[in-house]
């Protein structure tokens, strides 16, 4: 094997403060690796569909896992599997897909304390942002009386650490995804179903 592609290794960084937490990858190395395109689609979410994706042979693992990310002339690769073939040779499959950067504003209520209608008082909660993966689920078209809405469905692919919860608000590009069903049994990543509604 000579190796003949410099690649970015890739790794989560969390920065806290009392109102907000920011999560984004950053490069902590560089590795030589040798690359091949696959011909077949990489099944990177058990829920969405497949993408290309493509694969990495490196010497050596090290301590990367699958929480990790890689970037290659400037594709970002997510890494789907990662195997230590002998000890001089070590093979990574990713999915070829970029991140998006995404905003939650999580809802709070105050303990014990309703309104003059007897509703908990929500307030401000944190503010949480951090980069999903978006795969195409469907595109839905409905039209009524009165008028005709899109209505966008996608799998939301955030890291592990990211715990949404159902009916919650996500913005992307402007617009605000709604957290529809959760998925959260996965070892490395959470995955979300997401739908964006909008007239025409």
């Amino acid at each position: 094997m000579v190796p003949d592609n410099k690649i970015s290794v890739l790794r989560l960084k969390e920065t806290n403060s009392d109102t907000s937490r920011n999560i984004e990858f950053e490069e902590i190395r560089k590795v030589w690796a040798e690359i091949e395109l696959l011909d077949k689609q990489n099944i990177f979410s058990k829920n969405g569909v497949a993408i290309a994706g493509a694969t990495l042979k490196v010497h050596r693992i090290g301590d990367l896992t699958l929480h990790d990310a890689l970037l290659w002339k400037g594709k970002h690769c997510a890494i789907t599997e990662a195997n230590q073939k002998t000890p001089a040779q070590a093979e990574i499959t990713v999915a070829l897909i970029e991140p998006v950067e995404c905003i939650c504003k999580k809802r709070t209520f105050e303990t014990g304390k309703t309104d003059g209608y007897n509703r908990p008082i929500m307030q401000k909660g944190e503010c949480i942002k951090f980069p999903a993966y978006l795969i195409e689920k469907y595109v839905g078209f409905q039209k009524t009386e009165v008028a005709a809405q899109t209505e966008v469905r996608l799998i939301m692919v955030t890291p592990k650490q990211i715990l949404l919860e159902t009916g919650e608000a996500v913005q992307v590009d402007g617009k605000s995804f709604y957290i529809e069903v959760t998925h959260a049994m996965g070892t490395y990543k959470n995955e979300y179903e997401v739908v964006c509604r909008g007239d025409i």
